[in-house]
């Protein structure tokens, strides 16, 4: 897989940095990744980021929607409904690509998603109320 995963213990949050050429059926597959540990607890939440040496050049519109926004909805339904998402984004010319998966997801109640430029700010919402 061209991500790795790291369990933060201090914030609760699973860790998912990814490098290479991504895939959207590989972003698919990462909640269910992290759910799959050990140390995943009903309270956990991610921290998705899109590293500088990731490629996601072959993300289109019709993968979101046919692909990851079905992925991600079924994998916070029931008791992870109230998961929530922080995308961290590296690099510059990812900005848009992952804003438009951040804008198709508030169409999803389900999807807590936000995009951010900033880790600190990233967790800090993770951690949050909101």
């Amino acid at each position: 897989m061209p991500y790795t995963i790291r369990y933060l213990p201090e914030h609760n949050v699973f860790e998912m940095r990814t490098h290479g050429e991504m895939k959207i059926e590989e972003i698919a597959a990462y909640s269910p990744d992290c759910m799959s540990r050990p140390e995943w607890n009903e309270d956990c939440q991610i921290l998705g980021i899109a590293g500088v040496e990731a490629d996601f050049s072959g993300f289109t519109l019709e993968g979101y929607r046919t692909v990851l926004i079905p992925a991600m909805k079924a994998a916070r339904s029931g008791k992870y409904a109230d998961l929530k998402e922080a995308i961290l984004v590296e690099k510059d010319l990812d900005v848009g690509i992952i804003k438009l998966f951040e804008m198709l997801a508030t169409d999803v109640p389900s999807l807590n998603t936000r995009v951010f430029r900033s880790r600190n700010e990233a967790l800090d919402w993770l951690t949050s109320d909101d």
